[in-house]
């Protein structure tokens, strides 16, 4: 497999932080980035079919400038939308110089080139370190330093954060969790136990959307929300707020009866406090869970945290990736790598949901599958709460 590692260390060289990323998870936001450039200079089309792959070089002839050459052979061959290639022997334990990025255009045969150093990354470095100094890993105003790999091995743990400063630590790790047993002993329901009244189904949102019916077969999430719950977290989105708002969905987590996988009872929801946020991103600290799990025993006692919403106030182009090939479309319905990160570390449990909203409020789930958080298809909207 090939893949990217990011370790953080400290200025003595000891490490830190570790982790394995897929090449999208990791380069999106720059190849978006690089994308929305070409489509603004109408070198690149909305509806090409486009194929990223990602070159590691250990050297420093780093080209300063980006190139297009016509290779229609090359531009029709590559294995997925985003992927990987060596043109070198592969040096797992080096760390790497820079990356060069080739965007192959399927329709017209042309290759657009372009060398990208590693502070290019800027926005996930920062990302990531500030993640880490709000779970105490990192510390602020201290030096670190950050190495990125290229590896093709079978050793990659892609999605699992190997945090060696907990390691060395002897006090016991506390996770930031509600007081929900980690395992419950969850009833059975179906969906013709509660008054439905309609189903969403959602257009197209990338990579992972499919069909609501082969999504239920292969036992992906059911979530069915109250109407009066989602005109609320509707309202947050209309409010014209100048930074992302959230909180967390609150209701009830039930096995599907006869099928595999979770139905989700969004019932309720709570406003978070004393979060940090921007006009591109939301993230909690320590405090405002414990806030919210305060608030969950109070008003909403029976109840536990089913997932965790947010309002997104910007557009991004997205690549749907479909078999080989990726095409771009704009939406504010994306889940972004800072939104990846804050469930991995805050939601592991796999019912747990997410709920992006847009400027027009208008509504997505991304849910686990498997070791990926994915678009949901569709959502069922109930006319109250509870089993009819």
């Amino acid at each position: 497999m090939k893949y990217l590692r990011v370790a953080i260390s400290d200025e003595r060289q000891s490490p830190l932080y570790q982790r394995d990323f897929t090449v999208r998870e990791l380069l999106e936001p720059l190849v978006r980035r690089l994308i929305e450039q070409l489509v603004d200079q109408n070198l690149v089309f909305q509806g090409e079919h486009i194929g990223c792959v990602m070159i590691p070089r250990y050297g420093d002839l780093m080209r300063k400038n980006p190139t297009v050459v016509m290779d229609p052979e090359r531009a029709r061959s590559y294995e997925s939308s985003f992927s990987l290639s060596f043109e070198e022997p592969v040096q797992p334990d080096t760390p790497l110089k820079y990356l060069t990025c080739e965007l192959r255009v399927r329709e017209r045969g042309v290759i657009y080139r372009a060398d990208f150093a590693l502070n290019d990354l800027r926005g996930f470095w920062s990302g990531l370190e500030l993640g880490l100094v709000q779970l105490s890993v990192l510390q602020r105003g201290q030096t670190y330093r950050r190495r990125l790999y290229a590896r093709d091995d079978e050793q990659a743990r892609i999605g699992v954060d190997d945090v060696f400063a907990w390691r060395q630590d002897d006090t016991p790790l506390v996770e930031i969790m509600s007081d929900t047993p980690v395992a419950p002993v969850l009833a059975r329901r179906s969906l013709g136990d509660f008054p439905v009244e309609e189903r969403v189904t959602l257009e197209l949102l990338g990579d992972g959307a499919a069909d609501p019916e082969a999504w239920q077969a292969r036992g992906g999430v059911e979530v069915l929300i109250t109407r009066p719950t989602l005109e609320a977290v509707r309202a947050v989105a209309r409010s014209g707020a100048t930074v992302e708002e959230g909180g967390v969905l609150v209701g009830h987590v039930y096995e599907r009866d006869n099928a595999s996988g979770y139905l989700v009872e969004i019932t309720d929801h709570i406003k978070s406090e004393g979060t940090f946020a921007s006009v591109t991103e939301l993230r909690y600290t320590f405090e405002s869970w414990q806030k919210q799990t305060a608030v969950l025993k109070e008003r909403f006692p029976g109840k536990r945290i089913v997932g965790w919403y947010h309002t997104h106030l910007v557009r991004m182009g997205v690549l749907h990736i479909e078999g080989s090939q990726g095409t771009l479309f704009d939406t504010g319905l994306f889940f972004s790598r800072d939104d990846h990160f804050m469930h991995r570390q805050f939601f592991r449990e796999k019912w747990y949901v997410a709920l992006v909203l847009d400027t027009e409020a208008t509504a997505a789930f991304f849910c686990w599958s498997g070791d990926e958080i994915v678009p949901n298809p569709s959502y069922v909207i109930t006319s109250q709460e509870g089993a009819a």
